[in-house]
């Protein structure tokens, strides 16, 4: 497996690493990233599980430009299944919200933005 331990550094997102890159056209990047977070905690009984249950499928994610491109994130979420009350639950990222197809920080970035636009005009 390649090392793109730079690319991870770079994009800088916690509990992440980049394990591929895809260049798509002149001005998109799409980086295939995953987990490096080996337990998740429980929403039912807030115990820590380690056992991933099955990879869900992978989701495209806006995220903030990388070298003047548009950057996309292909992230797979893993379900866990709590070996104390049996629940099975998608584990949590701390940098987006769940249901959503971009980042925080590019939310944020877009409000930003906004907030200056309305600001001058």
């Amino acid at each position: 497996m390649a090392n793109y331990g730079l690319l991870t550094e770079l994009l800088d997102l916690p509990n992440i690493r980049v394990t591929h890159y895809q260049r798509v056209g002149q001005d998109r990047l799409n980086l295939c990233i995953e987990s490096t977070v080996e337990a998740a905690v429980c929403p039912r009984c807030q115990q820590v599980s380690q056992t991933v249950h099955e990879v869900v499928a992978p989701q495209m994610l806006r995220d903030l430009p990388m070298w003047n491109r548009r950057c996309w994130l292909r992230y797979a979420p893993r379900r866990f299944k709590c070996e104390a009350c049996g629940n099975s639950f998608v584990e949590r990222v701390e940098w987006r919200e769940p249901g959503l197809d971009y980042t925080q920080r590019y939310e944020q970035a877009i409000y930003d933005r906004a907030r200056r636009v309305s600001m001058i005009g």
